[in-house]
Parts: structure tokens; C-alpha cells; sequence
């Protein structure tokens, strides 16, 4: 179901991309994660000059079908239940992008786990946009509403992407985000070595 949902939403050379990531990474292979971060500004500019006809964001509280897009429901009760946030964005009522905002901490895989309460932040993420409302500007618009959420108690918004991932890299970088640090994992055969190329914390 996973699977065929992926297809569905993220398109098949997205979906196999990934499968193939997975099983390189079981046996033999690297992952380079980019961390990227951003200033929360006390007021967010949200007129950014897009016209979205019929776009509405709104934060969630459960998920009643199976699924949402790509996400499995359990996935995101399993974050709802550590008191994470989940936003959508609707074209004419139908549910075309999400966001998932952590508060308390977040698990980077390969890399480890950011204690967002210490640095009084949220993180963003996973982002999601169906692939046939792609650049359209929904991305943007989710980004700075969620951040416009936090904006009188948070410091600072944290997002991650795999480096190979550059339109979702480009994406957080127009959305005022700055690289922070970048890790690379080495897999051999289940086990992992972690070397931190940049970074000053």
C-alpha cells in the first residue's frame, strides 16, 4: 500500500529512487544529509506575491482515511502521540501539500536525534507536495504559515534533506533557510560510520 501510494503521489522515478537509497544503504553504500536552519522572524512576511486560488492551510488532528498522500497514518500518530504538528494545504478542499512541526525532538536518520526543546526550536518536516501541484508556490506559502504558528515562542526552524535531493535543498533555501551543517554515513553491510563535514555547535 506504502508502495503503491508513493507512485501515486511522488510520481515512479521518485518512488524508485528511493527504494534503490534504501537498499544501497542496507548493504553498501552513503547518505549525505544537508541540516539547514533558519531565523524565525517575530513577524513572517506572508504576502509573497503568490495567487493561489482556493488554497487554505490548516492544522490537523488526525488522519481519517489510510493514508495522507504518502504518509502512513501510523507514522503520523506515532508523532501526534510526541506532540507534533501537522498542517495541510487544501486547493478547493482537496489535500494537495502537508508539513509535518516537531517541538520536542526529531531523529535525523543515519545521523541522530536534534533536541528541539534545548534550542528552542521547531523543526519542519517532512514537507510533502502532490506532484501535480508542484512549483506552484504551495510549498512556500506552508513553510511560512507553519513558521508564523511559533513565531512568538521559537527561535529558530531546522529541516534536513538528502543532498541529492536539491529541489527540496532549493525549495527550504528560498523560504530563508542557510546550511548548518552537512554529515556524511557510510554503510557496510548494516554498519554505519558518521563523519560532520561542516558545523559550529
Amino acid at each position: 500500500m506504502k508502495l503503491i501510494n508513493s507512485v501515486k503521489y511522488d510520481g515512479v522515478n521518485n518512488t524508485l529512487r528511493n527504494l534503490f537509497s534504501f537498499f544501497k544503504r542496507i548493504t553498501y553504500g552513503q547518505s549525505i544529509t544537508a541540516l539547514l536552519r533558519v531565523k524565525i522572524p517575530v513577524h513572517p512576511e506572508l504576502n509573497d506575491n503568490l495567487n493561489l486560488d482556493g488554497l487554505e492551510i490548516k492544522k490537523i488532528n488526525n488522519i481519517k482515511a489510510d493514508n495522507l498522500l504518502n504518509l502512513n497514518s501510523s507514522r503520523f500518530d506515532k508523532w501526534l502521540k510526541s506532540g507534533s504538528h501537522l498542517y495541510v494545504a487544501k486547493i478547493n478542499g482537496i489535500i494537495v501539500a502537508y508539513t509535518v512541526v516537531h517541538l520536542n525532538k526529531y531523529v535525523i536518520g543515519g545521523v541522530g536525534t536534534v533536541n528541539l526543546k534545548e534550542k528552542e526550536s521547531i523543526w519542519i518536516g517532512p514537507t510533502f507536495v502532490h506532484k501535480l501541484f508542484r512549483s506552484q508556490g504551495i510549498n512556500k506559502k506552508l513553510i511560512n504559515y507553519t513558521m508564523q504558528q511559533y513565531s512568538s515562542r521559537k527561535k529558530f526552524a531546522f529541516t534536513s534533506a538528502n543532498v541529492n535531493n536539491i529541489n527540496s535543498i532549493k525549495s527550504f533555501i528560498r523560504n530563508g533557510f542557510e546550511l548548518k551543517d552537512v554529515f556524511i554515513c557510510t554503510y557496510r553491510l548494516g554498519k554505519q560510520n558518521l563523519v560532520r563535514l561542516v558545523g559550529d555547535e
